[in-house]
């Protein structure tokens, strides 16, 4: 397959960032603290497209044994410390975590949209958790912005609000592997910082004391030309001022006086 097919356009296609309604660059990360069974639900709007189950033990029902693990790959039997959802994925799975472990939820590939609900069996019934379009105290919401330019970041359930630079990418200037930004929501409906300025793929992890939910939106993109194109801008430039050079001559020329007696 032609390397261009493989590659997710969406990656560069996407611009605005909602943590309720999530895609790929994003992901929300929820710490499950009681043991019990819970039932994941992911939807896209109205449409539910994928179920899973967690079941989350205490510490010293995890599964040591490496035979153990081994023949319980499959099926995420072996208790782990964190789990990972793919929102995109349709196949039902079930996974075991620890007390206190965390689950994962990103989007792997496409244009996103996703929302997930976790609920715990109480009683015989479901009691909702954790929801992805209203984030708590102890979610964490995670996200990568690739566009140069001005943002603004809102949190959508107290108004707060801050602004987002993004570099533009210059060679020497630009950081390697530069390590993510934190950013809180307070309880005081305040973003902390205010003000942030990352380089392009440089993350961004937002925690708070509050409920949450993170928009992020284009408000000024610093969209520069290319090199080549500021060479042909340059060739172009030059050629038209030749050419008002070339008509001065001309004209000069026209007015000159004939040689004729």
């Amino acid at each position: 397959m032609n390397l261009i097919n493989n590659i997710n356009r969406h990656l560069f296609t996407q611009v605005n960032v909602d943590s309720g309604s999530l895609s790929i660059l994003s992901a929300v990360i929820h710490r499950f603290a009681q043991p019990g069974e819970y039932e994941g639900i992911v939807m896209k709007g109205p449409i539910k497209t994928q179920r899973f189950t967690v079941t989350v033990v205490e510490d010293n029902n995890i599964i040591s044994s490496s035979s153990q693990a081994a023949a319980a790959t499959n099926t995420n039997a072996a208790a782990a410390e964190q789990i990972k959802v793919d929102l995109k994925d349709t196949a039902s799975d079930r996974f075991t975590l620890r007390r206190g472990g965390y689950g994962v939820f990103y989007v792997s590939t496409g244009p996103g949209g996703y929302v997930v609900e976790i609920r715990k069996y109480e009683k015989g019934s479901q009691v909702k958790v954790f929801d992805s379009s209203e984030l708590k105290e102890d979610d964490i919401f995670s996200t990568t912005i690739i566009r140069p330019g001005t943002y603004s970041v809102t949190n959508t359930l107290n108004n707060a609000k801050a602004e987002l630079m993004v570099n533009y990418p210059e060679i020497g200037k630009t950081q390697r592997n530069p390590q993510p930004i934190k950013i809180e929501c307070t309880a005081q409906n305040q973003i902390n910082p205010n003000r942030i300025r990352i380089d392009p793929s440089q993350g961004l992890v937002f925690t708070s004391k509050t409920p949450f939910r993170i928009k992020i939106e284009l408000t000024k993109p610093e969209d520069r030309p290319s090199r080549l194109a500021r060479k042909e801008g340059t060739l172009a430039q030059r050629i038209a001022q030749q050419k008002g050079q070339e008509k001065k001559i001309i004209r000069r020329y026209r007015l000159m006086p004939s040689g004729g007696s």
